[in-house]
């Protein structure tokens, strides 16, 4: 730490960097779950893209089994009419029943040709999924290995911030109680650090507004009580 402030400012800025570790641990951890969450996210959307392309293949599937059963009920009913072609005497008994022999078979035909092509659809689409699922697994593995990477930072993390907070009492201990008293106003009105900034070019360093001269020249003053920058609250001090 620099020795040309006072000895007072000096132990608050110690207090402070150690403020600074504990502050940075804590907003860590509070990131460490949304970023979490992002990443379970993008796991489920993934997930559910896969779902949907899995879905619409077994569709696929169901419409070629669909078609199938069409056409083992078209055969049926070809031999059906064939059947009673040999039971019939009547001439336009046995033309009628050769017109829906014809027909039918002409059915069946449409059918077998609908099945062929919805069987080459699905093949292009098993060859496009199994695409699509190589990538969204690989994607789907770096979101969860991140997932990893956070959780074992959060627990580090846990393991360090007991730590951050005895330094942080312990340099409060060697605060004298007028410092320490302005340091921890500041520190209760402020959302995060610096909460002790220099005088720089007649100007507070924490919001860079020009300070007073009453203000600056009290910083300069040897044993002063702690002083604060009349627009932003945080404690100045003078380099000397």
């Amino acid at each position: 730490m620099m020795q040309s402030v006072d000895p007072e400012i000096e132990q608050l800025l110690i207090l402070q960097d150690r403020d600074s570790r504990l502050f940075n641990i804590e907003q860590s951890l509070k990131t460490i779950p949304l970023e979490v969450a992002k990443n379970e996210k993008k796991i489920a959307e993934e997930e559910a893209k896969l779902a949907a392309a899995r879905k619409a293949l077994q569709e696929l599937e169901v419409r070629r089994k669909d078609l199938d059963n069409d056409v083992k009920s078209a055969e049926e009913q070809v031999i059906k009419y064939k059947n009673q072609q040999m039971q019939v005497k009547k001439n336009d008994e046995y033309q009628a029943l050769t017109h829906e022999i014809e027909q039918t078979e002409a059915k069946v035909s449409d059918l077998e040709e609908a099945e062929i092509g919805l069987m080459l659809e699905i093949d292009d689409g098993n060859e496009a999924f199994a695409k699509t699922k190589a990538a969204a697994d690989a994607e789907i593995q770096l979101y969860r290995d991140e997932v990893e990477t956070l959780k074992d930072r959060e627990q580090t993390l846990l393991g360090e911030i007991e730590a951050a907070k005895a330094e942080v009492a312990a340099e409060e201990a060697k605060c004298g109680a007028k410092f320490l008293a302005s340091y921890k106003r500041v520190k209760m009105r402020r959302p995060k650090p610096p909460y002790v900034v220099p005088v720089e070019d007649h100007k507070c360093g924490g919001c860079h507004l020009k300070l007073s001269s009453e203000s600056e020249s009290a910083t300069r003053q040897k044993d002063a009580d702690p002083v604060h920058c009349e627009n932003c609250g945080r404690v100045i001090y003078w380099e000397l």
